[in-house]
């Protein structure tokens, strides 16, 4: 009999044995797990917060390139405006030469007498038959995203070329001063 008693006792102890081992498993999984979910939830907003920076410096890098197309545009018609000035005072014959005053809508007005760069004269034709895709214009162009970029940008500032979005692809086709300057090429 106390023989019977011992090997149910004795399973008992292998039964609360193993019990204990898995509860010891289960929460060492629980622990790894618990562990493994806060670092995927560190590298998520670690890379929300990289996302977030990069967005940031992309919309100033944006309104910075935005800026010195203006001020290029506005110093290219100055320069034109002078060098016509001068010839009419060397034409002249006169030693003297008047300030004119410029103002400012004459700079932002009168963007049609700033000359096209020979790639942009390349970008207007090849809009002149369909839309394109900006990555399409880079490689008819042969010129790095950034410069292409850049050509674009401004075209679009010029009102020469209208952008879109579409499926996450920039898409550029003239406007109707586009297809003018296009007549006029």
């Amino acid at each position: 009999m106390s023989y019977v008693i011992l090997l149910i006792s004795s399973d008992y102890i292998i039964l609360i044995g193993i019990t204990g081992i898995s509860f010891l498993f289960t929460g060492i999984i629980i622990l790894y797990l618990r562990q493994s979910v806060f670092d995927i939830q560190q590298r998520k907003q670690a890379g929300d917060i990289l996302t977030e920076i990069v967005s940031t410096l992309n919309k100033s890098i944006d309104e910075k390139e935005s800026r010195i197309i203006d001020l290029m545009m506005r110093v290219d018609l100055l320069e034109l405006r002078l060098q016509k000035q001068v010839g009419q005072e060397i034409k002249s014959g006169s030693n003297v030469y008047p300030i004119t005053n410029i103002n400012r809508s004459d700079i932002t007005d009168s963007l049609s007498d700033i000359n096209l760069s020979e790639t942009e004269e390349v970008i207007i034709k090849s809009l002149s038959k369909e839309p394109m895709f900006v990555s399409e214009i880079r490689t008819q162009i042969n010129k790095s995203r950034e410069h292409t970029s850049r050509l674009v940008s401004r075209l679009s500032k010029l009102n020469v070329i209208k952008k879109r979005n579409i499926n996450g692809q920039v898409s550029c086709e003239l406007t109707d001063r586009g297809k003018d300057i296009l007549a006029g090429l």
